[in-house]
């Protein structure tokens, strides 16, 4: 005794066991049942057989109320396994359009068949002065400009030739001395004041008295200035350009691109208005400014740090500032939005920067949310009468308040009686539907398993007792119906179920005090007969 009994594997694999064939112990899966194997049938599961063959069968849930159902479609019904059947709307009928073949229950883009050319795709082509455009017009182009060769200009062909300024009395000159006398080429002589000592500077060669320019000696390349004046356009020391076949005269204006670009005396430029009010002056429909690069931006500096500026990038489009300058939008003058520059705060109606990240400042309505598909509007307002926060609903009505808070947080349904129709008491029988509720303990599937328990009732429960307590609400991301439960009306229902319970507690009152004259009465005339006695 005491020695454990060392058996062999017997060529065994992991997990399986050694059984008795009748003649020898052999190696075999330990799942074959036996003579020994007791299996209990749950709820719907039905066992046949004998061991070791036993058949296990599910027989379902036999409440044909609570089965996952099948659909089937027949023609336009729809059925449900072990329900009703429900005619679906009859299916659309198709019928093609210009362009568009269906086939079975393909339908295909065949392009415009309308064989009507005005509206294809069109290419321009241009001879000679006549733009064509395909399956179409022609037009005449205006005869372009007329150029004529000034002084110092050649025109050959579409090709303009500066032959070079024509005109000796603006040439570089050369100077030359002999004694005193200043000798310019071409030019005047001057006598030189006795004395004067020159000394020869950068491009000049002085060799005993004559000055020499060595510098560069071609006039025709030498740096020359624009000027603008009016229509004429000047090199300084060359000659004189007149723009008029480019700039059309306006009074006292200029314009380019068909009179479309305008500086006026008051040095403001137009565009699309020929008396501009501003330094750019900007009149057109739809887009009439472009920036376009990769970040385009408007900087704005004044005599602050600044700037501000407004950008675009791939991310956002910005309206913002370098330095602690708030950010208005002022319709009519009014601060509409104002965001802080030190804080970064936004306040709707107020330009006061707030401790609060976003603060409206209330001026008629308060802060209104709309449904877009419903058109249900919520507003939140502070009371002017009051200070009490009221919440209002345009189902209800655009003047009532539909709840209100006090300063001091308490909430505050509202409940005039002027305000209700189809006013009846409450039914009896609250205090025996109230026993029958169960309040539970729980967490929301969404909590954390270490969350606080919440107190309350299954709605589902509170539906069966007074499902005048018991709403609805949809998930918006997976559209699923859930329930929810107005717990302020249970206490209307609580009330009721005490006045009840004191109703009969008086009536066991009144029940009590008369058992209790009875028997002091019988107690009374026990004591006469006893007396008698």
């Amino acid at each position: 005794l005491g020695n454990p009994l060392d058996l062999a594997p017997q060529g065994a694999n992991d997990g399986e066991v050694l059984k008795w064939n009748g003649a020898a112990w052999v190696p075999g899966p330990d799942n074959s049942g036996g003579t020994g194997d007791v299996y209990n049938e749950g709820v719907g599961i039905d066992i046949t057989g004998t061991a070791p063959n036993f058949l296990i069968t599910n027989t379902g849930d036999l409440d044909i109320t609570n089965e996952l159902q099948t659909l089937s479609i027949m023609g336009n019904q729809l059925t449900i396994s072990d329900g009703n059947t429900i005619d679906l709307p009859a299916v659309p009928n198709y019928i093609e359009g210009a362009g568009i073949d269906i086939t079975g229950n393909v339908i295909s883009n065949i392009g415009d068949a309308d064989n009507n050319p005005n509206n294809e795709l069109q290419l321009l082509s241009v001879n000679g002065n006549q733009l064509t455009i395909t399956n179409g017009n022609t037009v005449d182009l205006p005869a372009g400009a007329n150029y004529v060769g000034g002084a110092g200009i050649n025109i050959a062909g579409n090709t303009i030739s500066n032959t070079g300024d024509l005109n000796a009395t603006n040439e570089l000159q050369t100077l030359s001395i002999n004694g005193d006398q200043l000798t310019i080429l071409n030019g005047n002589t001057v006598t030189l004041p006795t004395g004067t000592t020159y000394t020869a500077g950068n491009g000049i060669d002085l060799t005993n008295d004559v000055i020499t320019n060595t510098g560069d000696l071609d006039a025709t390349n030498e740096l020359q200035a624009l000027s603008l004046n009016g229509a004429e356009l000047e090199i300084s020391n060359g000659n004189t350009v007149d723009l008029t076949p480019l700039l059309t005269m306006v009074g006292d204006d200029w314009g380019n691109n068909g009179d479309h670009i305008f500086n006026s005396n008051a040095g403001n430029v137009g565009i699309g208005i020929n008396n501009p009010a501003a330094r750019l002056h900007i009149t057109g429909n739809g887009e009439s400014i472009r920036l376009q690069s990769a970040t385009p931006s408007i900087g704005f500096s004044g005599a602050g740090p600044g700037p501000a500026f407004v950008r675009q990038t791939a991310q956002m489009f910005s309206m913002s500032t370098s330095d602690v300058s708030n950010i208005h939008i002022q319709p009519n003058g009014l601060n509409a939005i104002v965001a802080h520059g030190l804080t970064g705060h936004v306040s709707i109606g107020n330009a006061i920067p707030s401790p609060a990240a976003l603060s409206v400042l209330q001026k008629a309505g308060g802060i209104s949310l709309t449904n877009n598909n419903s058109g249900t509007s919520w507003e939140f307002s502070a009371s002017p009468v009051n200070g009490n926060l009221e919440l209002f609903n345009n189902n209800f009505g655009a003047g009532l308040p539909v709840g209100i808070f006090a300063p001091n947080g308490q909430y505050m349904a509202v409940s005039d009686r002027r305000l209700k129709t189809d006013v009846s008491l409450l039914s009896s029988g609250a205090l025996g539907k109230l026993m029958t509720l169960k309040p539970m303990t729980y967490r929301y599937v969404t909590e954390k398993a270490d969350a606080s328990k919440s107190i309350g009732f299954m709605a589902q429960e509170l539906q069966e007792v007074f499902p005048e307590l018991v709403g609805s609400f949809v998930d918006r991301e997976t559209h699923k119906e859930y329930m929810n439960v107005n717990y302020n009306g249970l206490t209307v229902v609580a009330i009721k179920s005490i006045q009840e319970q004191q109703t009969e507690l008086n009536a066991l009152k009144k029940e009590n005090e008369e058992l209790k004259a009875k028997f002091q009465s019988l107690e009374a005339r026990l004591l006469q007969l006893e007396n008698k006695q």
